[in-house]
Parts: structure tokens; sequence; C-alpha cells
């Protein structure tokens, strides 16, 4: 697939592998964001499915009552 035109998509912050050790720590759910802008941030986490198996996961998000955003998720394992 064609990268899109985004600053981080252009050096691979999406990609497995990249080093964020050195990004500051900060959670949307948590801290929120603030003004316009773009705002990248990873976690990790395991899910308990059989390697075999073509399993949809769905995602779930929320905001605040008001908030206008648009997310781009890239999912990666």
């Amino acid at each position: 697939m064609n990268e899109g035109g985004l600053y981080g998509e252009r050096l691979g912050w999406h990609l497995p592998g990249f080093e964020t050790g050195t990004w500051e720590s900060a959670s949307p759910s948590e801290d929120g964001v603030q003004g316009a802008g773009i705002r990248w941030f990873t976690t990790t986490f395991d899910l308990n499915i059989d390697e075999d198996l073509d399993v949809p996961i769905g995602v779930e998000l929320g905001a605040a009552t008001g908030t206008i955003a648009r997310v781009l998720l890239f999912v990666n394992g």
C-alpha cells in the first residue's frame, strides 16, 4: 500500500519495531489532546488468540462530548 503524506508515515513511525523510547510519555485518554495539530501515540498489548485463526477485531474509541477529531489507527504485529 502507498504511504500517506504525514511526516511520521514518511519516517516509519507507524511500522513495527520503530524505536519510540525517546518520545514524551502521554495518554490521549488521561491527558487529553489540546489544540489543533497531529499527535502520535503508541502502545503494545498481547492478544490471547491462536496464531492459526483469522479473527476480526473491533476497536472502539471514545471522546468527550463535543470533541471533533479524525483518528488514523495503525495496527501492526
